[in-house]
C-alpha cells in the first residue's frame, strides 16, 4: 500500500496463569470443537478413536478442502454415507422432530442431526421411540447420525452405544464440514472459490460493476456479503467444523437481500435453514422441514433449496414441498405401533416405490391404488383401522397437488445470478476474467483450461467469419 511504519516487539516474562486461562476462554465459544486430547480417559475407546480419526482427517485435508483438489462430497465421505439408497435428513438438534414412523416407509435411510444432550430425551419422545429401538434401527443401517457440533454437547453414552452396534453410523463435524464445502462449491461456486485474494477481488468488482440498474443492488449486496464471508473463512470452519459453514451459506446472502430490499429481517431463520439444507445435500439426502405447533422452517428451507439447487437448473436437492403434504399424513401410524414392526413390514422395494412416487419420479398410472396397496400392508398388523391416519389426496386442492406432483416451480436464484454473469460478462474484457471462466467450468463440469480454449476458439471462428 506504500505506507511505511515501524514495528516494536516487547517481550515480558510476566504472564499470570489466570490471564492465560481467561484468554483461552475468550478465544473460543460454545461452537468451537474441542480437541481429542481433552476427552482422553473420559470417553470409550470407540468414541475416542472415531473422534481422533475425524480430527486427523481435517489436519491432512484442510488445505485441499479450500482448494479445487476436493471436488465433491464423494471425495471425503465414507462408503456408509455414500449409499445409493434413498435418504432423508432430519434436523433434531433442538426442535422436536416428527414421529419416526412417518419417515421409515418412505426412505431407506434416516440421517439425523443428533439432538443436543439437553434435548435428547425430548427428541426420543417426539420420535416416539425407545432408545433400544433406535439402536436396533442403527444396527440395521436404517438410521445414521451427523454431529455438526462439538462432541461434548451430545449424549456421550448414546454415541458409545451407537458406535458399538454400527461403527459406520456416525459422521462427525469436520468431515461433515468438508463434504458441505465441496458440495456447496459444486452448486454455487462463488461461495467457496478456490483461488487467492486477487481473483476474489476481481469477482467482487464484477458484481459491483453490474450496469443493469435492476440487478445492480443485488450485485452490490452479494459482493458485500461474499467479502465478509471470505474473511477468516478457513479459520472459522477449522475451529467450528460443520457449524462454521453458517457464515458462508446461501441463507446469509438471501437474508441480506430480503433485509435490504424488502425490509424484513429473516436472517437468523434463513441461516439456520440453509445449514440444514446444505448438510442434507452433503450427505445426499432430502431435507424434511421442521414442522411443529410453535415453529416451521418449511418456507425458509424451500427458499434456500431453490437457490441451492445449483447451476444445472435441476433439483439436485429434492423439492421440499413435493414431500410435505404426504409426510404429515399419508402413512403416519399411531404412536403405539412398534417401530421395529414398521421397519419389518416394508421391503426396500416398497420404500423405493413410495419414495419415487412422492418425489414425482415414478410413472404410476393410478396413485390412489398404489397408496391403497401400501396402506393395506400397514393394516395387516393393525387391529384397529382407525389407528391409521390417512390423508385424502383428492382433498389437498388443485394447487397443492400440482406442486406436489411437479416439484419446485421456482427458478433457483443461484441459477439466475450465475446465468446472468455467464450471459452478459466478457472474460476477456470485464473484471474477473479468471473467476468467470471458473464459474463456467463448474457450470459445465469442465476445467478452466477447457473453457479458456473454447472461448478463444469461438472468438477466432467469429473473427474469420
Amino acid at each position: 500500500m506504500g505506507i511505511n511504519f515501524d514495528i516494536e516487539i516487547v517481550a515480558s516474562s510476566k504472564c499470570p496463569e489466570t490471564n492465560n486461562k481467561k484468554a483461552a476462554r475468550n478465544s473460543s465459544d460454545g461452537l468451537t470443537l474441542i480437541l481429542s486430547k481433552s476427552i482422553k480417559g473420559k470417553v470409550s475407546s470407540s468414541i475416542l478413536s472415531s473422534y481422533e480419526e475425524d480430527e486427523e482427517f481435517w489436519v491432512d485435508n484442510r488445505v485441499n478442502v479450500f482448494s479445487s483438489n476436493i471436488f465433491s462430497r464423494k471425495d471425503v465421505l465414507k462408503a456408509s454415507f455414500l449409499s445409493q439408497s434413498s435418504a432423508c435428513f432430519i434436523d433434531a438438534t433442538v426442535f422436536p422432530p416428527s414421529n419416526i414412523r412417518t419417515y421409515l416407509p418412505i426412505y431407506q435411510r434416516l440421517i439425523i442431526a443428533m439432538p443436543l444432550k439437553t434435548h435428547f430425551v425430548a427428541a426420543l419422545i417426539a420420535f416416539n421411540v425407545q432408545e433400544h429401538e433406535l439402536l436396533s434401527l442403527i444396527e440395521r443401517g436404517r438410521i445414521q447420525f451427523v454431529l455438526p457440533q462439538s462432541i461434548d454437547r451430545y449424549n456421550i453414552d448414546f454415541i458409545a452405544k451407537a458406535l458399538e452396534v454400527n461403527s459406520n453410523a456416525m459422521l462427525f463435524s469436520r468431515r461433515l464440514a468438508a463434504a458441505s464445502v465441496a458440495e456447496t462449491r459444486s452448486r454455487i461456486p462463488f461461495l467457496y472459490p478456490p483461488f487467492g485474494a486477487s481473483a476474489k477481488r476481481e469477482l467482487l468488482r464484477l458484481l459491483e460493476n453490474i450496469s443493469d440498474p435492476m440487478v445492480k443492488p443485488i450485485g452490490e449486496i452479494m459482493a458485500k456479503n461474499l467479502a465478509q464471508g471470505w474473511v477468516g473463512m478457513e479459520r472459522n470452519i477449522s475451529d467450528r467444523g460443520g457449524m462454521g459453514t453458517a457464515n458462508n451459506g446461501v441463507g446469509t446472502i438471501i437474508g441480506e437481500l430480503i433485509h435490504n430490499i424488502a425490509g424484513r429481517d429473516l436472517r437468523i431463520e434463513l441461516i439456520a435453514s440453509s445449514m440444514s439444507v446444505e448438510w442434507a445435500a452433503a450427505v445426499g439426502a432430502t431435507y424434511c422441514s421442521i414442522e411443529n405447533e410453535s415453529y416451521s422452517d418449511f418456507s425458509s428451507a424451500q427458499l434456500c433449496a431453490s437457490m441451492y439447487s445449483g447451476v444445472e437448473n435441476s433439483p439436485i436437492v429434492n423439492p421440499i414441498k413435493s414431500l410435505e403434504p404426504f409426510i404429515e399424513g399419508l402413512l403416519t401410524l399411531n404412536n403405539d405401533v412398534s417401530v421395529l414392526e414398521v421397519d419389518d413390514v416394508f421391503t426396500s422395494s416398497d420404500i423405493d416405490r413410495l419414495g419415487d412416487y412422492l418425489r414425482g419420479v415414478s410413472d404410476i398410472e393410478d396413485p390412489i391404488a398404489e397408496i391403497g396397496f401400501l396402506n393395506d400392508k400397514i393394516k395387516k398388523f393393525e387391529t384397529n383401522q382407525n389407528r391409521i391416519n390417512r390423508l385424502d389426496i383428492l382433498g389437498l386442492g388443485g394447487v397443492a397437488v400440482a406442486t406436489a406432483m411437479t416439484g419446485n416451480a421456482y427458478v433457483p436464484f443461484g441459477v439466475w445470478i450465475a446465468q446472468y454473469l455467464l450471459k452478459n460478462a466478457d472474460p476477456s474484457r470485464d473484471f474477473g476474467g479468471r473467476a468467470i471462466d471458473w464459474v463456467r467450468a463448474i457450470n459445465t463440469r469442465s476445467s478452466t483450461d477447457a473453457v479458456l480454449v473454447s472461448r478463444l476458439r469461438s472468438k477466432a471462428i467469429g473473427y474469420k467469419c
